[in-house]
């Protein structure tokens, strides 16, 4: 406004388009860069004797990448199609919303399973396709340890390039900038935080909870997978189902089968969120840990075997630090998705309690700006602070691996 330029409103699907894109967009450059870092930087070099530096990316890296880019690509719809919660602040009404308001107006879990059974039909069959892709990540992939020697590219694409790089950017700083902006004063901010303390303390415990039980089944299921490689095509498509399930219908499940008087206990209490969250995000956890299982030679735990009987001792002393680097990952993965699930925790959040996404969610359809961004850049600075915690944690364990080696 103060350079004259009018206000652009991001309604509808032109504002649900925009936001997906830039949220899910940290996401596929991380989908990008994995798949990249498949590629063997010999064939690469070997291509750049024969032909110039844009007939190596179309002929060389493109088609090697390939099968991880399009499940990427596959990965990515899944998340637009099964998830509500930005189309439903934009004012535009989607499938999986629409599931939701069948359950909430009905309360009949029968109408909404058979609303949600052709948008099921669709993911299902994305994930299907998607399966070799996902496949190919959890398969013993040498990993490009040293840089691509760098090779010439058309000016149109390296416009592109840095047009890309100043969008991931930007990204990044203005949303940051914004909510800085309009959070206020420190003090507003210190106000909106300790109003919200009973929902960030009981958002932080779903969230542990979450990530500990993820930790736990998906260990157990990528030793699975890894034990039975036989029939491994057939235990992930069934470990990955809930990459294609809408939020809400979730939590319709877990209403339908707990609502029992032998589950009066767990049903109405805070254990409700956490299964909701550890049912959505286990599949993360799951891949992650059995990429770092692939990775490792399987002799070292043979060899762990013959050096000591004792199970719990080679869990400690030998398992665990192998499978650290993915233990590390799929747990800041499953607890930053936690702390901003909404679709499910919607529906099984228990009488009187409320998570902070819950609360930022309620509170923008008050237009209450300075509380909403207060709370955004709480939940943007508890993210940051968990994750530089997590790291030095691991870093000061490590170093005291190696220093006992």
């Amino acid at each position: 406004s103060s350079l004259g330029i009018p206000p652009i409103s991001l309604q509808g699907w032109w504002g649900t388009f925009w936001v997906q894109c830039m949220a899910l967009l940290p996401l596929a450059v991380g989908i990008a860069l994995l798949s990249l870092q498949t590629v063997d930087p010999e064939l690469i070099e070997a291509g750049q004797l024969l032909a110039p530096g844009y007939a190596v990316l179309t002929k060389v890296i493109l088609p090697l990448s390939r099968p991880l880019l399009a499940s990427g690509a596959g990965f990515l719809f899944l998340l637009t199609l099964i998830d509500h919660s930005v189309s439903g602040l934009f004012g535009l009404n989607t499938y999986a919303l629409d599931l939701f308001a069948e359950f909430s107006a009905t309360n009949q879990p029968a109408r909404a399973f058979l609303l949600a059974f052709p948008g099921l039909l669709v993911g299902f069959l994305i994930l299907t396709i998607i399966q070799t892709g996902i496949r190919r990540v959890t398969q013993p992939i040498v990993f490009s340890q040293r840089s691509v020697a760098h090779f010439s590219l058309p000016v149109w694409m390296q416009i592109l390039e840095q047009t890309a790089i100043g969008l991931v950017t930007l990204q990044i700083i203005i949303p940051l900038v914004t909510l800085i902006g309009t959070a206020g004063s420190i003090t507003r901010f210190g106000q909106s935080v300790w109003a919200a303390r009973d929902e960030i303390g009981f958002t932080f415990w779903i969230s542990l909870a979450a990530t500990t039980i993820s930790l736990i089944v998906g260990w157990m299921a990528a030793k699975g997978l890894n034990r039975y490689k036989r029939h491994c095509a057939a235990l992930w498509w069934i470990i990955t189902t809930p990459l294609a399930v809408p939020a809400p219908l979730i939590g319709i499940a877990l209403i339908m089968f707990l609502n029992r008087p032998i589950w009066g206990e767990l049903y109405g209490s805070a254990a409700m969120p956490v299964l909701a969250a550890a049912g959505r995000f286990l599949p993360y956890a799951t891949l992650l840990i059995a990429v770092q299982l692939n990775r490792i030679d399987p002799l070292f735990f043979e060899a762990a075997q013959i050096a000591s009987g004792n199970p719990i001792r080679r869990l400690v002393k030998i398992q665990l630090p192998l499978l650290a680097p993915g233990f590390l990952a799929a747990a800041m993965l499953v607890f930053s998705l936690t702390l901003s699930e909404l679709g499910a925790t919607l529906l099984v959040v228990p009488p009187g309690q409320s998570t902070l996404t819950l609360r930022i969610y309620n509170y923008l359809h008050y237009g209450a700006s300075a509380e909403v961004a207060g709370l955004c850049l709480m939940l943007t600075i508890t993210l940051v602070f968990s994750f530089i915690l997590i790291i030095l944690c691991f870093s000061v364990w490590k170093r005291l691996q190696d220093v006992k080696i």
